[in-house]
């Protein structure tokens, strides 16, 4: 017997608008027929589902990003006018301007509230797999603690005319300080956004594969494959909205093969198609073009609430560095590697416990405030955690560009 019955409707309803998150709400709405049929109400299903995104649970990026999913679920694929109208058209529209309209079909919430339980499911298993596979790294430090990238010039190109590339050296090395609890710590708020983040643009990517397979011409839906879902995201920095890299960041460190296989976020469909995993969604993660310059830091710290998926805070700053420098080992080094362990998630104190980020207290006691020796030696860790063929790409790259670097 649903213990819920009894219960007046205003009571329920209060009930239903205090459920932390989407996936909860599809919990107890399996659970509960008197929930089941609360959502069926036509008017209400949206307006919770709207009370709940809206409450604090979720960045406000992955607020938009659900509400555009249930807005996607709702409009008729018929009337979407071509390829990628879903970003150019009305559905985007109508998401961006604020809450869920109370005209949403219950429909679609209903389809919405499963979704919304992958997405959450996906996101914290790819959480955990890139912490284990960080509990196994033993990252190494120079066994000198004054030993200096300026030292050696291996990135200039003002030597004489028919110098040969030097590489950079690789000395002598030492097992790095790890914190194993502080790598497989639970996940603090802004890390477990950014990979919503990512979850939920994979998840709106299935929303509209899935209606394209049933309506696109062949065409259009070759196409859309043909991108897949970075390459239709992208696409919303051409048109109405400014993704900007770091969502696509956390977009492919989820749907990077390995990271999330065993887990699927399924097509809303009922019956369901075949389901596509995540790591599958795409077969090949392009590589984005990395800045010239590096990027700026902000200077406010993240919110733990509403606002925001966090500042650029130091540790990202330096893995983004580690590319475009001239004194890195690691220059014009492939970014997949570390986006297999998850260095665009984590925060800095998490990149601290894995051994390759000093903070303020590590610089002071072991390298004497100095922050320079303190950089150099976490750049050695990056590079350590590399295998020889990786390491011997790299140097190729660095050598085919030679003397341009």
């Amino acid at each position: 017997m649903d213990p819920f019955t009894g219960l007046p409707a205003s009571i329920r309803l209060d009930i239903a608008r205090s459920i932390p998150d989407l996936g909860s709400l599809h919990s107890l709405r399996c659970a509960s027929p008197a929930f089941a049929a609360l959502l069926q109400e036509e008017g209400l299903g949206a307006e919770i589902a709207e009370a709940i995104i809206s409450s604090g649970s979720l960045a406000a990026a992955n607020q938009e990003l659900a509400r555009l999913t249930c807005m996607a679920l709702a409009h008729p694929a018929s009337s979407w006018p071509a390829l990628l109208g879903t970003i150019q058209g009305d559905v985007y529209t109508l998401a961006m301007a604020g809450p869920l309209p109370r005209n949403v079909p219950a429909s679609a919430v209903l389809r919405l509230l499963p979704l919304a339980k992958s997405v959450h499911r996906a996101a914290h298993r790819c959480l955990h797999t890139l912490m284990q596979r960080c509990l196994a790294l033993g990252p190494q430090r120079p066994v000198d603690r004054k030993f200096n990238y300026h030292r050696h010039k291996f990135w200039s190109g003002r030597g004489p005319v028919g110098k040969p590339y030097e590489p950079p050296p690789i000395p002598p090395g030492e097992p790095a300080e790890v914190d194993a609890g502080g790598i497989i710590a639970p996940p603090e708020w802004v890390e477990e956004q950014r990979t919503f983040d990512g979850a939920w643009r994979l998840a709106y990517f299935c929303v509209v594969l899935d209606n394209a397979a049933r309506t696109w011409h062949s065409e259009d839906l070759l196409i859309l494959q043909g991108l897949g879902a970075v390459g239709m995201w992208q696409a919303f920095a051409g048109a109405r909205r400014d993704v900007g890299s770091r969502s696509l960041d956390y977009l492919q460190t989820l749907a990077d093969p390995g990271v999330s296989t065993p887990h699927a976020i399924p097509q809303p469909n009922n019956p369901p198609p075949p389901t596509p995993r995540l790591a599958e969604v795409y077969a090949i993660i392009p590589e984005q073009p990395w800045p010239c310059c590096l990027p700026r830091t902000m200077d406010e710290g993240w919110e733990p609430g509403p606002s925001g998926l966090g500042a650029l805070h130091a540790g990202y700053s330096f893995f983004r560095k580690l590319t475009v420098v001239h004194h890195s080992p690691l220059r014009r080094v492939d970014i997949a590697p570390f986006r297999f362990l998850g260095f665009e998630l984590w925060e800095e104190r998490r990149l601290v416990a894995i051994g390759v980020f000093s903070d303020d207290g590590m610089i002071q006691a072991r390298y004497g405030g100095n922050g320079n020796l303190a950089r150099f030696s976490d750049m050695y860790a990056w590079m350590s955690l590399l295998s020889a063929e990786q390491i011997e790409e790299v140097v190729a790259e660095q050598r085919r560009l030679w003397p341009a670097l």
